[in-house]
């Protein structure tokens, strides 16, 4: 391959990558003492007993939502690290990435507001606990919006797109 030829790698391809490997493997243990601690420290005593009482609806959700944070964190790994290989269709699992945790994002303070309203939690209590449940949420969606705008990028695009295999060389030869 000549200097001419050569095509220069991409420094965010490794920059990007590597971050999203180191933050899916973060997020994997993470995801169950989190949400047990979060359970134990912000939700006050009215939400917890109704917890307690529904049992199978809490049990369900919760199963849903550690199997959506696994699913995700996967995701997260095997898509950062096709981008350092610079793989073709690599956006696509990042996208996929993205509206998982932003479908997450929307249902968990729905959820959240939903046992409150059923336990009848105090209003006071009921407000602190949504505000620190939204205050972590919009942690959480800030990398999956921000990958979201990332990739619609048209220098971006152009980039991932010179990623794929062309069909056929000039000649018009397979």
């Amino acid at each position: 391959m000549t200097a001419d030829t050569h095509v220069a790698r991409p420094r965010w391809t490794g920059s990007l990558g590597l971050f999203s490997i180191v933050w899916g493997l973060a997020c994997l243990p993470c995801c169950m003492p989190i949400g047990c601690i979060y359970n134990r420290v912000v939700l006050p005593p009215a939400y917890l007993d109704f917890l307690r009482s529904a049992r199978w609806w809490y049990m369900t959700f919760w199963m849903v939502a550690m199997t959506t944070s696994l699913t995700t964190s996967v995701l997260l790994i095997v898509a950062g690290a096709l981008l350092r290989r610079r793989r073709p269709g690599v956006e696509r699992l990042y996208r996929a990435y993205a509206y998982m945790v932003l479908g997450e994002v929307v249902c968990i303070p729905v959820h959240t507001a939903v046992c409150h309203w059923h336990a009848g939690t105090p209003l006071d209590d009921a407000v602190l606990s949504m505000i620190a449940t939204l205050v972590g949420l919009l942690a959480t969606a800030a990398f999956p919006a921000y990958v979201l705008v990332f990739f619609r990028r048209p220098g971006i695009r152009e980039q991932v797109e010179s990623w794929r295999e062309p069909t056929a060389d000039a000649s018009g030869t397979e």
